[in-house]
């Protein structure tokens, strides 16, 4: 009887430890700038998880995630500056790869929604031949403030286009 109610007492403080120590939080050890929220690692305000890293975005900041895309599954596109030549920031991931850049585009604001025009991105990536291939990008800005984006992946040897993908950036919200 006295084991049987150790048990049962030890039971419990396993099960109420359990509850409100460690076996709570799944997340394990979040990123910097970044906290358990519901067994999920969240950004602090203005920030975007993006492969296990907190990524500070601004108000003209989207991001667009394709599966289908050939060489990137997930982009991040961050405007600055005005005018038709505008500095861009890309963050890119295309399975377990990650990439930033930042480089300048053509942005063409028009009456029937602003444009983006970049002949090269400054990011390679790779066939499943190894053949190295340039992407360009052209986008078109959406009535609700989204971008529509047109991917080309080009050989980087001959410039024949190898494939495409659209791939749809939402304003980041804060």
């Amino acid at each position: 009887m006295k084991n049987s109610l150790i048990s049962t007492v030890f039971a419990l403080l396993t099960v109420t430890a359990c509850l409100f120590g460690s076996c709570k939080d799944k997340c394990g050890v979040c990123p910097d700038k970044s906290e358990c929220k519901q067994g999920t690692c969240v950004c602090d305000e203005g920030g975007y998880m993006f492969h296990n890293n907190c990524v500070q975005l601004g108000d003209e900041s989207y991001v667009g995630i394709s599966p289908a895309c050939y060489c990137y599954d997930t982009l991040i596109m961050s405007f600055g500056g005005s005018g038709e030549i505008r500095g861009i920031s890309i963050a890119i991931r295309g399975g377990f790869s990650v990439g930033t850049l930042s480089q300048t585009v053509f942005y063409y604001e028009t009456p029937g929604g602003d444009s983006l025009y970049s002949p090269q991105l400054d990011m390679r990536c790779f066939a499943p031949d190894d053949t190295p291939l340039k992407p360009a990008a052209y986008g078109k800005k959406q009535a609700n403030g989204n971008w529509n984006v047109l991917l080309e992946f080009r050989d980087a040897l001959t410039y024949e286009i190898v494939d495409s993908c659209n791939i749809v950036l939402e304003k980041f919200k804060k």
